[in-house]
């Protein structure tokens, strides 16, 4: 079948958008990465992107960014009873990242990762973060790198308690057993939840909201992001949790609610759907 000039042009056209599509949601190479603070796992993650061979720049500020890095980080060391029965030292760890789009504020990658006895400790958990991000990695002209890294910034949401702001995404985590990506809130206080990525595939979430704010898991009162996400860990896939939450009204203001969950198979890696 013979094709016109006219529609060539037009198909031309349609693929090229399509592929800026897909840059946008991956992350060039050679772009400029900040990794926020993580409780002292930043560093790993850092020399874990230079072990790895990462094609980005680490940058100190997130002004000069063109992607931001942020999620936290725990590790449980083991207890005489594994050392006992298994002869093992080994800790387990566990880590979550969140890769956040600066000039789009959007969130083009959520990850997380459970090492259980893990040869080199934390180093395990952020050389297994370092692998996924090198796996978004896309290669971009010069002048389309340039291009994408000159582009307008989006504004960054501020978290305020009294005289003191943060960033919020520096306190965001991705709960995998939920699908829920939560942030901290101050007053009032507990996991806000600030994206659904998937109701479908990954667990009993129907009735929950974005703006919810969770406070307790099975009774036992949460304040942070990071709080709720340490009590869901080491719960195995299948165990029922309950949850407590508020929601605000127009009318009532805040009205407190729970519910049972159940939580689910934690996936190895999420992109999350814009």
């Amino acid at each position: 079948m013979k094709i016109s000039p006219a529609l060539l042009i037009v198909l031309l056209f349609a693929l090229s958008a399509a592929f800026a599509v897909v840059k946008v949601e991956s992350i060039p190479e050679g772009s400029r990465i900040y990794v926020a603070p993580m409780g002292g796992f930043e560093t790993n993650l850092i020399a874990a992107l230079n072990r790895k061979k990462v094609p980005v720049i680490v940058v100190g500020s997130e002004t000069t960014a063109d992607f931001e890095v942020s999620g936290g980080a725990e590790s449980q060391k083991a207890n005489w009873m594994r050392i006992w029965t298994s002869g093992t030292w080994r800790s387990d760890e566990k880590a979550s990242i969140i890769v956040k789009n600066l000039h789009t504020d959007v969130i083009i990658y959520a990850y997380e990762v459970n090492k259980w006895a893990a040869w080199h400790g934390s180093q395990s958990a952020a050389e297994a973060c370092a692998k996924h991000i090198k796996g978004s990695i896309v290669h971009l002209t010069p002048e389309e790198l340039a291009d994408f890294s000159a582009g307008p910034r989006a504004k960054t949401d501020e978290v305020s308690s009294g005289s003191t702001a943060r960033s919020a995404s520096e306190t965001r985590m991705f709960i995998g057993s939920l699908g829920l990506i939560v942030d901290t809130r101050i007053d009032p206080s507990g996991a806000k939840i600030v994206e659904i990525v998937d109701r479908g595939s990954l667990g009993n979430v129907s009735g929950l909201h974005v703006g919810d704010l969770i406070n307790s898991v099975n009774g036992k009162q949460v304040g942070t992001a990071a709080e709720f996400a340490a009590e869901l860990s080491g719960q195995p896939a299948g165990s029922r949790v309950r949850l407590g939450y508020i929601f605000k009204t127009s009318a009532l203001g805040w009205v407190g609610n729970d519910k049972v969950v159940t939580l689910q198979q934690q996936p190895e890696t999420l992109k999350t759907a814009r």
